[in-house]
């Protein structure tokens, strides 16, 4: 359990004991304290990403940085009354969405609520010149919006009107109830919870095998595992911050402002990465790192750095349909010798790849202990950088009787330095990239998203050529 400094404290009598217990155990125990929720014991100790956003929010709690932001442009008449039941529903059947915090001298504790309606507002600027403009600031002040974290629910909504066939849906949830997993999740039962609210029936989803209360329980027994421990401890001994050359100095106090950029990769140049992968024994995401740390490299100056790599935590089936903060960030510590190859380093990613993922299960809040890394409000720990590949739709939702089509709007805010997503699509690869304002000017993000795009085309042509050698 960290402090709310971010200290971490040594574990407690009850967590030495959980960690002991069988995979059996921990559900049989899990089981007897949702029992005991039932008489009135509705406190759960937070999870290790609940507290680290709790903690995160909590040096800024106006900020918006941990909001995660939705908008779909409508084309139809939507049903306003079967689209707020429906939300409801979904609320009402994933408990991380319905869950405040509060905290003592003992830490920060998940408090479950029985029930609790989506605030669900409606705007008209349809009588406007500029109702799309309008609607838009809309949807960017509902996006701005702070929640408070000791009441539920952690998920809000606004509808506007644009035209009498057009309407922008905004859905606003808190990162401390959601990962990027959880948005398929959402959308693909927010589609059938209001299929089944504009029939009148009910929806076709199974009932969920556990409740992120049930899993957090489990939780409570990972990250003690000595080799994995120690695998980290070496992996993290000594690692420097990367320091990229900024467009201004960095403030000693973050201001969290920031913006995004949309970027492509064209369908051929993916189709080659793939095949490249393949024949080396790799996967398209290794490709994809490896030239993001040259990248990094030959910007910074630095051949040892981190970026920070989100999982899933999905490691059993029974979690793959919830809606909850299973996510994990994982350093990846870059070995950018200038005198290897595309090729040599290529396959020095591969083998740390593969050695961190198979010890994914140690959270991130351990690692910074771990990593002996000062916190500060002013930098990341770690890792100042983030890299992303993700491999479930969270462009699809699909409403009866609408089209839905997602509308990239910024909430003007930034965690990191630089955070780079990408999702494979029809067209080849589409992403988002977003900075921090306080560090980088939009010309020199976007510049160096093509100086990536370059160097993977060229690593295809010459992957033997030598990297001090190679323009890029």
């Amino acid at each position: 359990m960290a402090d709310p400094e971010g200290r971490e404290a040594p574990p407690t009598d009850a967590e030495e004991a959980i960690s002991r217990l069988s995979p059996d155990q921990r559900r049989l125990l899990a089981a007897r304290l949702r029992a005991d929720a039932a008489t009135g014991a509705s406190r759960y100790p937070a999870s290790g990403s609940q507290r680290r956003l709790w903690f995160l929010t909590q040096w800024d709690q106006d900020s918006s940085a941990y909001h995660v932001q939705q908008t779909w442009l409508l084309e139809g008449v939507p049903d306003r009354d079967a689209l707020g039941r429906a939300l409801d529903r979904v609320v009402e059947r994933h408990e991380p969405l319905r869950t405040g915090f509060e905290v003592d001298e003992h830490g920060v504790y998940q408090v479950i609520a029985d029930a609790a309606g989506v605030p669900f507002e409606w705007a008209d600027t349809s009588t406007s010149p500029a109702a799309r403009t309008e609607a838009e600031m809309m949807v960017a002040q509902h996006a701005r919006r702070s929640f408070d974290l000791r009441r539920p629910p952690l998920i809000r909504a606004l509808l506007v009107k644009i035209d009498a066939r057009r309407y922008l849906l905004s859905l606003v949830l808190h990162h401390i109830a959601c990962d990027a997993w959880s948005i398929g999740v959402l959308y693909t039962e927010l589609g059938e919870m209001y299929r089944a609210a504009v029939r009148g029936g009910d929806p076709d989803l199974p009932e969920l095998p556990v409740q992120y209360v049930d899993v957090t329980v489990a939780e409570r027994g990972r990250g003690r595992d000595n080799e994995a421990v120690e695998f980290w401890r070496e992996e993290l001994r000594g690692i420097p911050q990367l320091a990229l050359p900024a467009d201004r100095q960095r403030p000693p106090e973050p201001s969290g402002r920031g913006d995004t950029s949309e970027v492509t990769l064209e369908r051929g140049l993916v189709d080659q990465l793939r095949r490249f992968a393949a024949g080396e024994g790799c996967t398209l995401f290794m490709v994809l790192m490896a030239g993001l740390e040259v990248v990094l490299a030959r910007h910074s100056g630095q051949e040892d750095f981190a970026v920070g790599c989100p999982v899933a935590g999905r490691t059993s089936t029974q979690t793959e349909q919830l809606i909850a903060p299973l996510f994990n960030i994982l350093p990846i510590r870059s070995d950018c010798r200038a005198d290897g190859t595309f090729r040599d380093l290529l396959r020095r990613v591969r083998e740390r790849v593969l050695e961190v993922f198979a010890r994914q299960d140690v959270p991130f809040d351990r690692l910074v202990d771990i990593a002996g890394v000062q916190r500060s409000p002013g930098i990341h720990p770690v890792f100042q950088v983030t890299f992303a590949l993700q491999n479930v739709p969270t462009d699809i939702l699909d409403l009866e009787g609408l089209r839905a089509q997602r509308v990239e709007l910024s909430n003007g805010t930034s965690k990191l330095d630089l955070s780079f997503v990408l999702a494979e699509n029809a067209q080849g690869m589409s992403g988002v990239v977003e900075w921090a304002t306080d560090l980088f000017e939009r010309a020199t993000v976007e510049a160096l998203w093509r100086r990536w795009q370059r160097l993977l085309a060229a690593a295809l042509d010459e992957p033997d050529r030598s990297e001090e050698r190679r323009v890029g």
